[in-house]
């Protein structure tokens, strides 16, 4: 259980210690700084959204589907995701 060893000790996810980049769920970044991100696009709907996530730019740390990784953190809808409104 290396998330439990290393918690403290620079643990960034199962795809940084592998060596992979890969992201699994729980190495999403925090809802907070992936909302952040998300505005800093200065998108406006859904559809430039998943043209985004389809782009290839999309860091793998932010989920192309936030509505399920963050249903009980935060998420709030897309319009406050893409800050919208």
């Amino acid at each position: 259980s290396p998330h439990t060893v290393y918690k403290d000790k620079g643990w960034v996810g199962l795809g940084d210690w592998l060596g992979t980049g890969n992201v699994s769920y729980g190495d999403w970044r925090p809802f907070e700084e992936a909302r952040a991100f998300a505005q800093s696009l200065s998108l406006k709907t859904g559809t430039e959204w998943r043209v985004y996530c389809k782009s290839g730019q999309r860091p793998d740390d932010i989920p192309a589907s936030p509505h399920n990784v963050y249903k009980d953190k935060g998420w709030a809808g897309l319009g406050d995701w893409l800050g919208t409104g």
